[in-house]
Formats: C-alpha cells, structure tokens, sequence
C-alpha cells in the first residue's frame, strides 16, 4: 500500500486506535500498580528493622544485587558452566555473611517469597536502590530480560506492569479474577498487547479490534479494586471515547519521546536549509530575478520572486506512526510562494466535502518540499 495513503486504510486507523487503548489502560492502571508497590516495600522495611532489633528507618544502599544473589541461581548466572557472567569481579561476589546493615539479604528474601512462582528477575533491578527506588523492586516482579534501563512506570511498557500485577501475589487480594489461572483477564490483555505490537502488517480488522476494546475494559471495571479506583474510571472513559471516534487525533498518540525527535529533526533540517542556501545562490542576485519553476507532472507552473525564499508545496499527507491528525486528512493542497514582494498562497486541490474545519488554535500536521527558484530543493518533510 502506498505510504501516503495508508493513514487512510480502515485497517491501519483501527491499528493505531488498538495501540493507543493499550496505551490509554496502562496509564489507568500504573497508580494502583505503584501503590501497591510501594506499601510492599515500606512493609518489607519495616518488618526487617523489626525483626533485626534495627531503629526505625535504617536503609542500605551499599549491597549491588549480585551480593545479594547465590551463585549459581538457575537463569541468573551459569558459574556450573565455567565464569560466572553475572558475578563478574570481586566487588559483585555473593556475600554470604550478608548485608552489613542487615537489610539488603532480607529484603531479597522478601521478594522471593513474595514472588507467585518464587522466580524474582533480579538480573532486571538494582538492589542498592530497593530502599529508595519504589520501581526497582517493582521490577524483580517483571520477565528476566528488557526492563533493566525502566527506572519508573512511566518508562515500562504494558506487559511490564501487567507483569508485577500477576506475579506479586497479594495483587489477588485487589482483584476479582484469578491470577493463579493462565487465561486469566490480565494474560488475555496481555496478550492483546503483544498481538498489537508484533502486527507486521499494522492492521487490525473490525472485529479483532472490537475484541480488544472488550478485553482491555474488562481490567478497568474490575470489580474488586479497579471498578471504583478514580484512575481506572478516567481512563475507561477516555477508552470508550476513543473506541467511538472514527479516526485517531495525532494529539493523542505522540509521546515525549516523538517530540524530542521531532525537535532534533527540526533543527537538522534548518541547519541543512542555511547550508544549501548558502552555497547553491547568491542573495543579491536572486532578489533581482526572475525564474519559471515548474511543479511535478501532476501541479501546473508558477513564477516566484526572492529565491532566497523559494516556494513550498504544502498539503501531501505525511503518515507518522502511531497517530494521524484529523485536520491532516481533511486538508486542502496548496502552493506558497513569494510574488511582487509578497507571500502568495495558492490552492491546487481542495477538499470537496469537509466535515470539520481546522480552525484557530488547532495543531494541523503536514507534509511539505520547498524548492529554491533555480529548482534546487532546499527541505522536505
């Protein structure tokens, strides 16, 4: 399918849509995760200081995880099979005596009994962070490989979350359905999740995607916690306003990251503007002239003044996963150029029927080529 009309497919927009209502349950869901948590690891600490005759309050942030870990432990480090990867050097060798500060061994021992299948991914945290960072202990509760670098729930992706939400086991006592069962509601979102994000043909058919609605719901009403968890019931109706929209807003689904990328792009592009221009024209002569630029097969010609200014094709739609504006799909086509010292804008296809009209104040995402007067081509995007 030709890029610049896939963000038009039915099949593709119910992709993006499915992709953005994982996104919309994760966040329903994080508060609670964390909370939970959180209360996990300041009951851990409590206890250890406790039951160890330790004041109130003592934490350690000197033990790294590999001090805490027996070597060998199956799936961490393979010292059975010759040089133990995980405990590399004399600083990361297992402590047998234990934490000095009587903390680290303990609280290890904890997530361990805590875990439902005793199988805490250690290789994933930082114990020397488990007093202070609320996620790293989060993170034992999550699969063994591709969290390390998740520092906060806002950085783990759904499977993450969904992960500690199954594999921590007083989470059974929040929720209705029964975690100890494979096809739980939990795994069945989880795997809607993975089904989305390993789509090679980034379609989703109808019904597939009205099946997914109904999955990821089902987590926000449950009943047991989240069905009157403030967070859950915001993001359910951000759900249901999204499964009744026809096409997804680009607002919606552009992350910090893309931003980030976004502006660097931007900043490139200038950068390579000013050095063409610089060097493919002289100013003083081109503000004197006068040159016929003719448009690609299908556009008519123009005539343009100041090419240090040039024209600007404006309205080719631009796809960008995952969102897609809505002004963007119902744009006109046009020209921009300069004429007798003035900006000059031109319409070369207009959009016959047009049920919403941009308007003051709207972001609208578009496609554009600008080229300098002698037909050189200065930027695109």
């Amino acid at each position: 399918m030709d890029l610049l009309r896939k963000p038009f497919d039915k099949k593709y927009q119910n992709w993006m849509k499915a992709h953005l209502a994982v996104k919309i349950t994760k966040e329903g869901i994080e508060p609670f995760v964390y909370d939970e948590i959180e209360q996990f690891q300041q009951k851990c600490l409590t206890d250890i200081c406790k039951n160890n005759g330790l004041p109130v309050g003592t934490t350690c942030s000197s033990c790294c995880t590999e001090n805490v870990v027996v070597c060998p432990t199956n799936r961490i480090c393979n010292a059975g099979r010759g040089r133990c990867n995980f405990h590399r050097n004399s600083a990361t060798q297992y402590r047998p005596s234990g934490c000095p500060n009587k903390i680290c061994h303990n609280f290890k021992n904890e997530i361990q009994r805590a875990h439902r299948f005793y199988g805490a991914a250690y290789k994933n945290t930082d114990a020397t962070q488990w007093c202070s960072n609320t996620w790293e202990v989060a993170k034992c509760f999550m699969p063994p490989d591709g969290y390390k670098n998740s520092t906060s729930a806002t950085e783990t992706d759904f499977n993450g979350i969904i992960a500690v939400l199954m594999n921590y086991r007083a989470f059974q006592s929040k929720v209705h359905a029964d975690l100890s069962k494979q096809n739980n509601i939990f795994y069945q979102c989880r795997e809607v999740s993975t089904q989305i994000t390993h789509c090679p043909s980034m379609q989703v058919s109808d019904a597939d995607l009205r099946h997914y609605f109904g999955t990821l719901r089902s987590i926000l009403t449950d009943p047991a916690y989240l069905a009157s968890n403030r967070d859950a019931q915001i993001a359910l109706r951000r759900l249901v306003e999204l499964e009744n929209e026809e096409q997804v807003s680009d607002d919606e689904t552009r992350s910090p990251l893309h931003s980030e990328i976004d502006a660097e792009e931007s900043a490139k592009h200038q950068e390579e503007t000013r050095s063409q221009t610089d060097s493919s024209m002289d100013v003083d002569k081109a503000q004197e002239q006068k040159t016929t630029v003719e448009y690609p097969e299908d556009r008519r010609k123009t005539e343009t003044k100041h090419s240090e200014t040039g024209y600007i094709e404006i309205g080719k739609p631009r796809p960008y996963f995952p969102g897609l504006s809505r002004t963007m799909a119902e744009c006109k086509a046009v020209v921009v150029y300069c004429e007798d010292g003035g900006l000059k804008v031109e319409v070369v296809h207009a959009v016959e029927k047009c049920e919403r009209k941009s308007k003051n104040l709207d972001r609208v995402t578009m496609h554009y080529t600008g080229f300098l007067e002698n037909g050189t081509q200065f930027d695109s995007r």
